[in-house]
């Protein structure tokens, strides 16, 4: 989410990112948003990052409009949540992403993306 708001803030100006610490770069002019191609480069497969476990690009893919990714591994046909349903989601009693995504749907039953939420969390590795 992090990534998000900072493009929200910078859009444009903001700069190129080393994500995790890693050696790899993104700043490929997808969208001329450096923060929202670091989100949409994101491989979920790539053990070298040492926070490979966080899904970093998933809340970008629940809002998004279906935006072409570069990362293929990650099916994202979910979009139009809203970073009030997302965080309404994130609950006391919500402590892994299963149980985000059932919470998900179970508060938002009218996306109609929603038979797509399954396949964008499974590319994520869950």
């Amino acid at each position: 989410m992090g990534h998000f708001l900072a493009d929200q803030r910078y859009g444009i100006h903001a700069y190129c990112e080393h994500e995790g610490g890693q050696q790899y770069k993104y700043c490929p002019d997808l969208f001329n948003h450096p923060n929202i191609d670091v989100l949409e480069y994101y491989v979920p497969s790539y053990s070298t990052d040492p926070f490979h476990w966080i899904p970093k690009g998933l809340m970008e893919d629940l809002m998004d409009n279906g935006e072409p990714t570069f990362n293929t591994s990650v099916n994202d046909q979910v979009s139009g949540y809203t970073i009030s349903q997302l965080f309404g989601a994130l609950q006391s009693d919500v402590t892994s992403i299963p149980q985000y995504e059932a919470r998900l749907l179970q508060q938002n039953p009218s996306n109609p993306t929603n038979p797509y939420i399954n396949a964008l969390f499974s590319s994520y590795g869950f």
